[in-house]
């Protein structure tokens, strides 16, 4: 490891944290000076064990990741990337022999990693790599569909998805 440069991290992030300001005076309302400030936190728990080495799912502090490395339709001259971010083709990116973004999540106080195309498009991807260095750190994963098949008639009829997504989660994470 090294010194990490927050502001060259390319991961998103995302906040499940709102506040809500309230008054209870006229005379600081007319002025949107507040009194009272109340900040909640969405917070998810369970009282599950421990399964396969990873620990409960509460409460989340969670961070969004979709770094790709080029969002052009001409990256590089070979068009655009894919969006599956868990292969093994980007673990320069995830991975500890490279930019090591899953410990940088770590580092920032995450127990969970939400994905945005990580099912629904390439079903035969390999997941392994990542998935073993988020359990390595005790990161929990919450994949997500990629919903390009949707406009598919011969995967989504009349853009009913459930069959499709219901195979893609029994075998998107089995590699």
């Amino acid at each position: 490891g090294g010194a990490i440069d927050i502001a060259n991290f390319a991961g998103s992030f995302c906040s499940s944290e709102v506040e809500a300001t309230t008054t209870t005076d006229a005379t600081a309302a007319s002025t949107m000076t507040p009194l009272t400030t109340t900040r909640a936190t969405a917070v998810a728990t369970t009282a599950a064990p421990i399964v396969d080495g990873m620990p409960p799912l509460g409460p989340l502090h969670g961070i969004c990741y979709g770094a790709l490395p080029c969002k052009s339709t001409t990256c590089g001259g070979s068009g655009l990337p894919s969006q599956d971010m868990e292969q093994a083709g980007y673990a320069a990116q995830w991975g500890k022999e490279g930019r090591n973004d899953l410990a940088v999540m770590k580092s920032l106080g995450a127990n969970a990693v939400r994905l945005y195309h990580s099912l629904g498009l390439e079903a035969d991807s390999d997941h392994g790599g990542f998935l073993d260095r988020a359990q390595e750190l005790g990161l929990n994963v919450i994949p997500g569909f990629h919903t390009e098949l949707a406009n598919d008639p011969g995967e989504c009829p009349e853009y009913d998805c459930f069959d499709t997504w219901k195979r893609e989660t029994l075998e998107g994470f089995t590699h």
